[in-house]
């Protein structure tokens, strides 16, 4: 017994000198930084170290391909761990970003940057030229984060010293002065949260086979429209010359029928032949008419088809667009039988002649017959008052028939296209010459704003039943949203829209609005700033119901997987691609194409999305998952139960006043109206503040409601620091205390304001 018990000591023994050995060989060949490490968060928001290496990366780095295990064993790369140590409210919320920043003093050598989180890959930069490398990661997640930087090439005598430094920054998730909204967390998708979405609902389309999986059933870039009835009708491009598929679903997108191809020559349920080839299938946009009918376009490059169905998706009348050699076109549909198609002109396009053409019919798309540009070619362009166009987005129909568009030009300025209704355009071809009543205004400047948008990524404009209007696009980095409350006039600056860990990254984003403020916005997100091949990307879904105001607030949720698909929420996997057909000559992924889309129910103001994914499809390529929106925030205004028909100000003996002085006291008198059918507790208050919207004091009660009228009084004394000047008292009526906004808080009544003069 003590001989066979004395082995394995025997063996634990050599493997421990062994391990130890081991161990002292790396670190004896790790170049660790001075200090090895060091920590940020919200009380220490800089550190920085120094270092060296003794080898530069000659043969490895010229393989293309950094690997820390052969960084660390070759010693060409110096080592430094950065502990990000942050609050669960403040990771949460986001609103921050960490720079990693290393510097070199001799010109000849050159250091590359890499970050590390839990062994995968998080930022890099590899300039070829200067003296840093700079790595930015907007709102990244607590941990310990691995720094090399890499000696790529050095042609000085070694040492090859370098300084490295980390910083912590707030208020800002990355670079510039965009502003940030009122972020609320509301859980994961099937946990507990204010929005709930329906199991992921995947579409089959034309070269589907259920005993195959060697045939594509490719369908990206969707459209999704949806009836007063509750007709979910869906389409999306298989690409030229293949067409445009479509699905309908009667039972609110529960199942769906696949019908076919309604575009081109492919279009079995055609009533009348085409006119040309009219192939389709390039791009497509759907839209519905006031008294249901579907119009359908595809583009084929020559020029793009019209289809429209008056049945539902059963028959389909096909037409061509006046306008050859096109590309990305759009279309809008007005009352029940006029509808505009706008495109990009390619022209002679080698020679720079390409513009934009805005083209209207009047008989439900049957014949275009009038038209004219938005923008010239650029040999008569002025850059005042024409731009060229670099990318154009979709055009939306406001609640009086005025349409409007957005696109950005060659120096990432977006710019609006506003036609007053009735949109009425000169007649073809004479119009072409002419702008006709339509309206350019530049509506951001990303010179002197704090954002570039992506060129290649659509600019999405929406708007709600009030005809407030609201932008989003993505810089790359971040999706923005902008708005506007007069027409287009004045715009509020940028808000940043994503927020958290998971969505650090946020690009291609679609949008809808609904009554007044309430905006809804879906995008992909990832939890990395850098591409990569293993980066994963999840659907993401944000409502607002004040985004009008320069500071909205944002409910946030993933919005896609779940169910037999089992995705977790993932769409993708690796780079999407930023840079249209370019794309695929450098190797990128382009499966998603350009955007994917979301539509309200009439019904009930919910979403439904169209989602593009290419994860668990047969073939590798997107196919289109439905998603329904079952529960939570609607995009149509609740009706609120109460009315506050008066407020008035009154002195001490109860009489009105509308001047008073520091310190003294005052009344306010709040007349309630309270609908028949609703009784509870509520929560009435008053605040007042000053120009800036600073609140300098509040009063709040605690009222039993009850059908009929009633009022409430607040007596209370004006702070004896308050300067001269005007206030506002606004009274407001809650279901609880404002501290619960963002669970079961709710206005009960909509606030109404009065004024008073402080002298």
């Amino acid at each position: 017994m003590k001989t066979s018990s004395s082995h394995p000591r025997a063996a634990w023994l050599v493997l421990a000198i062994l391990l130890f050995t081991s161990s002292l060989a790396s670190v004896l060949i790790i170049h660790a930084a001075t200090p090895t490490s060091g920590t940020l968060s919200e009380s220490s928001t800089s550190v920085s170290w120094t270092g060296s290496t003794t080898t530069s990366d000659a043969i490895q780095y010229g393989s293309g391909v950094f690997t820390p295990t052969d960084c660390t064993t070759a010693g060409y790369c110096d080592v430094y761990a950065l502990d990000l140590s942050l609050s669960t409210s403040t990771s949460k919320a986001g609103g921050y970003a960490m720079t990693v920043t290393i510097t070199w003093p001799d010109g000849a050598n050159d250091y590359d940057l890499y970050v590390y989180l839990g062994g995968s890959q998080v930022g890099a930069s590899t300039l070829g030229s200067g003296n840093s490398e700079t790595v930015v990661l907007n709102a990244p997640p607590p941990g310990t984060y691995t720094v090399y930087a890499v000696m790529s090439l050095g042609t000085a005598a070694p040492p090859y010293p370098y300084g490295g430094s980390a910083a912590l920054t707030f208020g800002s998730s990355g670079s510039g002065s965009t502003l940030r909204g009122n972020y609320i967390d509301t859980g994961p998708k099937f946990g507990n949260q204010q929005f709930t979405f329906s199991n992921d609902l995947r579409l089959q389309g034309a070269g589907y086979s259920s005993s195959s999986t060697t045939k594509s059933g490719q369908d990206a870039e969707p459209d999704v429209q949806v009836t007063g009835n509750g007709t979910v009708y869906v389409a999306a491009i298989q690409g030229v010359p293949t067409g445009v598929d479509f699905w309908k679903s009667t039972n609110g997108g529960g199942t769906f029928q696949y019908l076919g191809q309604p575009d081109g020559t492919q279009c079995a349920s055609c009533t009348q032949n085409t006119t040309g080839v009219g192939l389709g299938g390039g791009d497509e946009d759907m839209k519905l008419g006031s008294t249901g009918t579907i119009y359908l376009s595809s583009l084929w490059l020559g020029s793009s088809t019209v289809a429209a169905s008056n049945n539902g998706g059963t028959s389909w009348t096909d037409s061509q667009s006046p306008v050859p050699e096109q590309d990305r076109q759009w279309i809008a549909a007005v009352g029940p039988s006029t509808v505009y198609l706008y495109t990009h002109y390619l022209g002679a396009d080698l020679s720079g002649t390409d513009n934009l053409i805005l083209t209207e019919s009047t008989n439900g798309g049957l014949t275009f017959t009038q038209g004219a540009a938005i923008t010239f070619p650029r040999e008569v362009n002025s850059a005042s008052n024409n731009p060229q166009s670099d990318t154009h987005g979709p055009m939306v129909a406001g609640p009086d028939g005025t349409l409007y568009t957005v696109f950005s030009d060659s120096s990432q300025d977006l710019w609006l296209m506003k036609c007053p209704a009735p949109c009425g355009l000169p007649s073809l071809p004479a119009g072409l010459d002419t702008q006709g009543p339509v309206q350019l205004s530049m509506i951001y400047n990303a010179t002197a704003g704090p954002v570039k948008i992506t060129s290649s990524v659509f600019p999405d404009v929406a708007t709600d039943s009030a005809g407030n209007l609201y932008v989003t696009f993505s810089d790359g980095n971040n999706v923005y949203l902008i708005s506007s409350t007069d027409g287009g006039a004045v715009w509020d600056t940028p808000v940043q829209v994503n927020h958290g860990p998971e969505t650090v990254m946020a690009v291609l984003p679609w949008e809808v609005a609904g009554s007044p403020g309430r905006l809804g916005i879906f995008w992909y997100g990832s939890n990395s700033t850098l591409q990569f091949p293993g980066q994963q990307w999840k659907g993401f879904y944000a409502f607002s119901p004040d985004a009008e105001t320069s500071s909205p607030t944002f409910y946030q949720v993933v919005a896609s997987g779940g169910g037999a698909i089992g995705t977790n929420g993932v769409d993708h996997v690796g780079a999407i691609c930023l840079m249209g057909l370019t794309c695929n000559l450098e190797g990128a992924n382009r499966n998603l194409a350009e955007y994917s889309y979301l539509n309200l129910d009439p019904r009930t103001g919910f979403v439904d999305l169209s989602v593009s994914t290419d994860v668990n499809t047969p073939d590798g390529l997107a196919w289109q998952d439905f998603i329904r929106q079952t529960g939570g925030f609607s995009l149509f205004a609740p009706t609120l139960p109460v009315t506050i028909t008066g407020l008035s100000a009154l002195n001490q003996a109860g009489e009105p006043q509308t001047s008073f002085a520091p310190g003294q006291l005052l009344a306010v008198r709040m007349n309630l109206a309270v609908a028949a059918g609703f009784s509870g507790t509520g929560l009435a208050g008053v605040q007042v503040t000053n120009g800036n919207g600073q609140t300098f004091t509040e009063a709040t009660l605690k009222e039993s409601l009850q059908p009929g009228s009633s009022t409430v009084t607040f007596d209370f004394a004006l702070p004896s620091s308050m300067p001269p000047g005007s206030y506002a008292i606004t009274g407001f009526v809650w279901n609880g205390f404002p501290s619960q906004k963002g669970s079961s808080f709710a206005a009960l009544a909509s606030p109404l304001t009065t004024t008073i003069v402080v002298t």
